[in-house]
């Protein structure tokens, strides 16, 4: 069992600034962004024809894939150079907040609404591929990837990612269990995955949407089993107000939480 250490004043800092900057990922990508590209848009209808798919994004490494989206964002000018993703955490957080806060005026909208034609194959993919990762980020607690990477083994897993987004469908784990289901008659297989396809996404409670997320930050940089009890209620529940008294015992709550996440992060759904 790893050792309780209590946290510091900034590994604090950065948890809430990092759940601050989920928010405004959330309202950039979910409200400027999907809206452009809202079903009742005539003229993104008419765009999206014209794109290529985007399941194939998910199969990247994590690091691989934001690099890209970094300089895809360089390139229609959203912003001038690239993140540095191996500066201190907070540094990266920091600097994230800020060009999202800047790029939430009417102008940078209007650069996104005006890709050039030419450039669009390249760029608005990239924007879908991104809800997905959000989506899998709230759904699940992990990335389009990892969740791929367990549904080699995992046909549960898959069902999840084919939930998240239909988009997957085109990807090579997903073809390939499909050749196998076909070629060894799986009926039952292919029944469950037409289910999901045809699953409309469940209401889930946006607050545990968000403790996901939060968990899975926490784990990959500071280690959610190293945690003391009192930094668990402080964090989760006094600080992010993810776990409410409504839950019943707060701590107990929390724990439940970290441990039905972490066994999905092992491919046990």
């Amino acid at each position: 069992m790893k050792k309780k250490i209590p946290l510091t004043e900034d590994e604090r800092q950065i948890i809430r600034q990092f759940c601050e900057l989920l928010k405004m990922i959330k309202t950039f990508f979910y409200d400027d962004i999907k809206g452009f590209l809202s079903p009742n848009n005539k003229k993104a209808k008419e765009i999206i024809r014209l794109l290529p798919p985007w399941g194939g994004f998910y199969e990247l490494p994590e690091e691989q894939f934001f690099q890209m989206f970094g300089q895809m964002q360089v390139q229609i000018g959203l912003a001038i150079t690239p993140i540095d993703l191996d500066a201190p955490p907070l540094q990266v957080i920091s600097e994230a907040k800020r060009r999202l806060k800047d790029g939430l005026d009417e102008e940078s909208r209007a650069r996104i609404r005006e890709i050039e034609e030419e450039k669009r194959p390249q760029t608005l993919p990239f924007f879908f591929a991104m809800l997905g990762q959000l989506k899998c980020l709230s759904m699940f607690g992990m990335s389009m990837h990892h969740l791929l990477e367990l549904a080699k083994d995992s046909d549960e897993a898959l069902f999840r990612a084919v939930l998240v987004d239909s988009a997957v469908i085109e990807t090579s784990v997903t073809a390939q269990r499909i050749k196998l289901a076909e070629a060894m008659r799986e009926s039952n297989f292919l029944e469950e995955l037409a289910l999901s396809l045809s699953k409309s996404k469940a209401h889930r409670h946006k607050r545990l949407d968000d403790m996901r997320a939060i968990m899975a930050f926490v784990e990959n940089n500071i280690g959610l089993d190293t945690l003391t009890d009192d930094d668990l209620v402080i964090v989760f529940q006094r600080d992010l107000g993810l776990i409410g008294e409504k839950n019943g015992d707060s701590l107990d709550a929390i724990k439940w939480q970290i441990r039905k996440w972490k066994r999905s992060q092992e491919g046990k759904f």
